[in-house]
């Protein structure tokens, strides 16, 4: 029998139907984002900070049901062989709004130097759309900001993409985007003249993920990203080819995941290599409130001279689902 309280939901929940935006009645059977609800990327990413809320490819976030929203904190240092410690810190925040046939999400991430001889600071905002245009494929896009600074040498980057995502039967998914990068440069490190420059760069990626569902929940992915080199005055610099792995397993509300990344980059004729390993466990259950401790740890380093760079990251994530 329905009381007025059901038929406010019935209402609700009709409302949000016609505009796309109802739960998936299998939501968190199956999907490609990640199982913890707030899994950021801090120090494994050199061109774009993540909270988690937006995938990296837009459209993989159609099958990341429930929708949330969260916040989180964290605290690190940036350690190289020569030199001081630097400390930093991170805010971050977001929500990711799933539907059965639209999906939305926006998120935040602000990056500060503390004590130690660096300076640097870091501001990244992505919004994205996604829409299932029949039951196995979906299609996404996305849109980021990001304002950096490193000493004197300030950086703009604006970023786009387009991607899509298709699910064979209930556990296999495939995806990727192509987007672009663009870059402004203000470098007022001689005191005598300022440089200015801009380009931009195409950005391709693409992955393959499974994801099996229920009581015991398993989520396994592998994903690569090719960036082009900018070039300026003839040289080129920042090109990389990242390629990652994910692993995660769920139990009831119990959930824990690592992910590794590799990234080798080459800047004005210098190869590096960047290593990272970031770990998850969170209390998550499919509705309410979530915790979660993330330890981030990425090491750089320069092939040509061998001097490595350590950073550590470890945060507290909050969420809620619904």
């Amino acid at each position: 029998m329905l009381n007025a309280r059901n038929m406010v939901a019935l209402l609700v929940l009709v409302m949000l139907t016609v505009l796309g935006l109802a739960p998936d009645p299998a939501p968190a059977q199956v999907a490609v984002s990640t199982l913890v609800p707030v899994s950021p990327n801090i120090t494994g990413t050199p061109d774009t900070l993540s909270a988690g809320f937006v995938t990296p490819n837009p459209a993989a976030m159609q099958w990341g049901a429930p929708s949330r929203f969260g916040l989180g904190y964290g605290e690190g240092e940036v350690e190289p062989d020569a030199g001081d410690q630097t400390d930093f810190n991170t805010k971050f925040g977001g929500g990711r709004l799933v539907g059965m046939r639209f999906s939305a999400s926006a998120e935040g991430v602000s990056v500060r130097d503390g004590e130690g001889p660096l300076d640097f600071a870091a501001d990244v905002t992505t919004a994205a759309l996604g829409v299932r245009l029949f039951s196995p494929l979906v299609a996404g896009a996305l849109y980021s900001t990001a304002k950096n600074r490193d000493g004197l040498v300030e950086s703009d980057v604006t970023s786009w993409s387009v991607g899509g995502s298709y699910r064979f039967g209930e556990w296999l998914f495939v995806g990727g985007s192509y987007g672009e990068d663009s870059l402004k440069v203000t470098d007022s490190t001689d005191p005598l003249e300022t440089v200015e420059f801009d380009d931009k760069r195409p950005v391709l990626m693409y992955g393959a993920g499974i994801r099996v569902g229920g009581k015991f929940r398993v989520h396994l992915e592998v994903y690569g990203v090719d960036r082009d080199a900018y070039e300026f005055e003839g040289s080129q610099f920042g090109d990389s080819e990242t390629t990652a792995g994910v692993a995660e397993v769920g139990w009831g509300p119990i959930v824990a995941g690592v992910r590794v990344i590799s990234v080798n980059a080459n800047t004005f004729g210098l190869d590096s290599k960047t290593q990272t390993q970031i770990y998850d466990v969170a209390w998550a259950p499919l509705l309410g409130l979530a915790l979660g401790v993330h330890v981030e740890r990425s090491e750089l380093e320069l092939d040509q001279s061998g001097a490595k760079t350590d950073t550590r990251l470890t945060a507290l994530t909050l969420a809620y689902q619904f």
